[in-house]
């Protein structure tokens, strides 16, 4: 009975033994699980962090296009008016060049024969 009774014993030490060793090797890896969640945690905050800052320094890049887009738009605007404005006046001085072809042909025309007069041209200067 006493050999019984000590079997017992050594068998509940033995099994608790056990019960303990498998208590801390579950322990130890949840610890070890909850350690890599916390470093996969880290690493992901991290990454958050840099994507974050390459957004802001992409919308600051954005903005400065933006205004340099439409700096180039108000100076295409300027050019444009100009252009249509010496086209204007190129076309005003084609009229008066006409208007004074027109008067020098006339003024030929009443003086007929005079040789000098007639062989000559009027010219004015730039519009050659």
């Amino acid at each position: 009975m006493r050999v019984l009774l000590t079997f017992l014993i050594i068998t509940a030490l033995a099994f608790g033994a056990g019960v303990v060793y498998n208590s801390h090797r579950q322990a130890a890896q949840a610890q070890n699980e909850l350690s890599q969640e916390r470093y996969q945690r880290m690493v992901a905050e991290e990454g958050l962090e840099k994507a974050q800052s390459q957004v802001s320094s992409l919308t600051l890049q954005l903005d400065k296009s933006h205004t340099k887009l439409k700096n180039l738009e108000a100076r295409l605007t300027l050019a444009d008016s100009k252009a249509s404005e010496l086209e204007g006046k190129v076309s005003q001085f084609e009229q008066l060049k006409a208007a004074l072809e027109q008067q020098v042909t006339e003024l030929q025309g009443r003086l007929g024969d005079t040789p000098d007069l007639a062989n000559k041209t009027a010219t004015i200067p730039g519009l050659e």
